[in-house]
């Protein structure tokens, strides 16, 4: 009995089995989605397999993806192309190709490549130094845009207003 152990019901044991004892409520108080959760749990404990073949293609897919970024980026851009931020004397503003998807594709590819071979080859450090590169892009994008609002100031903003910086829909 319950009533008579020397603890205190803290959570109400009695009553909660009383009430899932109760054959009229059965069905009704959404006793498949707690055993969905238990199934989840076990299944986190308990893994019936890996995933280690998705992953691996998932992290191809993503290097590819990079790759192909950065080969349109760089049709797209044709000779405006430039590895500093500043615009080339004779640049002007792309918008269109891969350029009409996101800002800074050839970025976005290097970042998708760089993290997607992190994670193929499972290299901790080669991740962090993805990271790295993200936050030096960042700050590269920053310096860039800057520059590019001066010269090409509404165009520029009206383009930065629709279009995301690395990933299409996303960021």
């Amino acid at each position: 009995d319950v009533t008579s152990h020397p603890l205190p019901d803290l959570f109400g044991a009695q009553e909660l089995l009383t009430e899932l004892q109760d054959q009229e409520q059965f069905g009704k108080r959404g006793e498949i989605n707690t055993l969905a959760q238990v199934a989840a749990v076990v299944l986190v404990l308990f893994p019936p397999f890996k995933l280690t073949g998705l992953v691996d293609i998932m992290a191809t897919l993503l290097i590819t993806a990079g790759v192909v970024f950065i080969a349109y980026s760089l049709v797209s851009l044709g000779r405006n192309i430039s590895p500093l931020p500043a615009p080339r004397q004779k640049h002007e503003l792309v918008t269109t190709g891969m350029y009409s998807y996101v800002r800074h594709p050839l970025y976005a590819g290097l970042l998708m490549a760089a993290f997607g071979l992190a994670v193929l080859t499972q290299n901790e450090t080669r991740l962090a130094m993805a990271a790295l590169l993200w936050v030096v892009l960042e700050k590269k994008v920053a310096v860039e845009e800057r520059m590019l609002l001066e010269r090409y100031r509404t165009a520029y903003e009206e383009y930065k207003a629709k279009v995301k910086k690395f990933f299409p829909f996303v960021y």
